[in-house]
């Protein structure tokens, strides 16, 4: 019997490692999703965090990586499903095609 999380191989070992370690990039990778649609959300940092309930250093390590309990390399934005975009002082978040493609299996899954 194939355990559900498998059916995320098809994008990669990477993938499949980050996203069946940590609830909080995969609960990130949703929100995203869910937010995708709206053309003016200005995803930050600190707008995540309020709308999620995650801790700021939560989501930033997610999202980025941080060197200790979120390693870079399996970070959303390392593995191409989050990209963001310098807007003056601000970073803007935003879902990748292939963040969208996990994110919809994802949702499957649940």
């Amino acid at each position: 019997m194939i355990n559900k999380m498998d059916r995320l191989r098809i994008f990669g070992f990477e993938i499949q490692h980050s996203l069946m370690r940590s609830d909080s990039r995969r609960q990130l990778l949703l929100y995203m999703k869910r937010h995708s649609d709206k053309v003016l959300y200005k995803a930050t940092i600190y707008s995540i965090a309020i709308d999620t309930g995650m801790s700021p250093a939560n989501v930033r390590g997610a999202i980025l990586g941080n060197g200790s309990g979120y390693n870079k390399s399996y970070s959303l934005v390392s593995l191409g499903l989050i990209g963001y975009d310098k807007r003056g002082r601000y970073t803007i978040y935003f879902l990748t095609s292939k963040g969208l493609e996990v994110a919809g299996l994802l949702e499957e899954l649940a």
